[in-house]
């Protein structure tokens, strides 16, 4: 077993001497920066500070985005009761949403604004509007696939509205493979349907044989089998 090395009592004097030295140093080193040292520390204060205030006022924001949009929805489903028209009203709602998409802009409730938007401006026959709202819904729901589905659902509707034919029905195509089962069956039904209105009764035909043997139970089945019997004639 080796043999543990003695320190002499020499050494052992020097090293508080060295620790003092490096200590002494340390400390002339902080008083002669002592401006740096100051603005070192303000400065990373302020970055917390900053990050703190960030964080709250985000929250802040998402606070009264929210609050703003959920208004403007309630009004217009309100609206949708009653049975006088109240365009004054309808206006205001719909002004209010756009509010929401040009002062809170990343925020969620700017996505369900732009889809409230499009769901309005279908109603009102706006097909062109509404693809423009829905489209901005697409891409503002990009981190959230269900609502994205959604949103993509009335892109696809707007743009049938439109009379975009092909266009909309490569994004019902693309539906009939996505997570929500409603939207599933409204895009494999709406394929078809387009087929029709393209002149395509074979390939409409095929659709709509493959719902309602699909979907036997879908709140479209039974549509899907009144206009396979007007196709086969």
């Amino acid at each position: 077993m080796a043999k543990k090395k003695k320190i002499s009592r020499k050494q052992l004097l020097k090293e508080p001497d060295e620790f003092l030295t490096l200590s002494s140093r340390a400390v002339e080193w902080a008083r002669d920066h002592q401006k740096e040292m100051i603005i070192a520390t303000a400065v990373f204060a302020l970055a917390g500070l900053l990050l703190v205030v960030g964080s709250w006022h985000f929250s802040r924001t998402r606070g009264r985005a929210m609050a703003t949009y959920e208004r403007a929805a309630a009004t217009l489903e309100r609206l949708d009761k009653e049975e006088a028209a109240n365009p004054e009203a309808a206006k205001a709602a719909t002004d209010q949403l756009e509010r929401v998409i040009d002062q809170y802009p990343r925020t969620k409730a700017a996505a369900m604004a732009a889809m409230r938007l499009g769901a309005v401006a279908y109603k009102n026959g706006d097909y062109q509007k509404a693809e423009d709202w829905y489209r901005l819904a697409v891409k503002k729901f990009s981190g959230d696939p269900l609502a994205k589905t959604l949103a993509q659902n009335g892109l696809a509707h707007a743009l049938e509205g439109a009379g975009k034919l092909e266009q909309a029905l490569a994004r019902f195509e693309a539906l009939k493979e996505g997570p929500l089962s409603g939207v599933t069956q409204d895009a494999a039904f709406r394929a078809a349907m387009i087929h029709k209105k393209l002149g395509d009764a074979q390939k409409a035909a095929e659709a709509l044989r493959n719902f309602v043997d699909t979907y036997p139970q879908s709140p479209f089945a039974r549509l899907a089998e009144e206009e396979l019997a007007q196709l086969r004639g």
